[in-house]
């Protein structure tokens, strides 16, 4: 999952020489001859950052130095040419006629699910993706690999992430925060607003009586989604929210979820132990 502010360190690699992307690009290992010898940072040069400018309204930098540009059809792929302990790189890319999921489900179909993480957040400032990690099984190569999918402009914007681990921290470190600076460089000429969740945003409301100081009052419950995924649900305490595709998440750290489905005017909320309460859309104007 993107930070709000598009910086995450990537920790990702390949497997082994053998491997190779699905495109027909050069994969470069990197100064492996080196790999074990002892790293450090100081002998490094000082960057040379170079701009990559996309034809699909993108740009980013990379330090030339370090970082080799191989372009495809859809976008490029910058591989980690210096010293490391195998092939890493960032891919960015524009996918045509497919969704956000429809391109994950396609690009890690062959991935143990017992090895896969996945999640949402940020990307880019204040729109929604979906993200996808593989982690290395036991007595494996310490590879990581991950897909992060935005919708961008009706298509789909594209992280892929691969970086090989090796045993000097220092060195993986250098080479993370080297293929981090292109994905935190990202920049878009026009990121129109996201619609695959025009139709959730709004105010949703829930009534119910209940006997307070021995009347009967009718109580009103609340739980409004914004259009930047944050959110807020009143109900005793107001609580500050965000929101994705399917959960509310409702502590600072998104570890307190609520499952939610959107259908039609009416927003179900899983709120505890199998119990589902339906929230019904409210319009502005009917607002208290």
């Amino acid at each position: 999952m993107m930070t709000k502010n598009f910086k995450e360190k990537v920790m990702i690699s390949c497997v082994a020489l053998a491997m190779m992307f699905s495109t027909s690009i050069a994969v470069y290992a990197g100064d492996k001859n080196n790999a074990d010898k002892a790293f450090n940072i100081d002998d490094q040069k000082a960057p040379v950052y170079a701009a990559y400018v996309s034809h699909d309204g993108w740009k980013t930098q990379y330090d030339k130095n370090v970082i080799e540009v191989n372009e495809t059809r859809d976008g490029a792929y910058f591989v980690y040419t210096g010293e490391c302990a195998g092939t890493c790189y960032v891919g960015l890319s524009v996918v045509s006629g497919k969704t956000p999921r429809e391109v994950l489900n396609e690009k890690t179909a062959d991935w143990n699910p017992g090895q896969t993480i996945e999640s949402e957040g940020f990307f880019n400032g204040d729109n929604w993706s979906y993200t996808r990690r593989l982690l290395p099984a036991a007595g494996e190569v310490p590879v990581y690999q991950m897909f992060d999918a935005a919708e961008y402009n009706g298509k789909v914007f594209l992280v892929e992430s691969y970086e090989t681990v090796g045993n000097n921290e220092e060195m993986d470190m250098y080479v993370s925060d080297n293929l981090s600076y292109v994905l935190n460089a990202v920049k878009f000429d026009n990121f129109n607003p996201q619609t695959q969740f025009a139709n959730y945003a709004g105010t949703y409301e829930y009534h119910y009586d209940d006997v307070i100081d021995g009347q009967m009052q009718l109580i009103t419950n609340t739980i409004t989604l914004n259009p930047d995924h944050t959110g807020k649900m009143s109900f005793q305490d107001d609580i500050d929210i965000h929101w994705g595709s399917h959960e509310l998440y409702l502590n600072p750290t998104w570890t307190d979820r609520n499952e939610f489905i959107v259908e039609g005017d009416n927003l179900q909320v899983e709120l505890g132990d199998g119990h589902w309460v339906t929230f019904t859309r409210v319009e502005e104007e009917d607002l208290e």
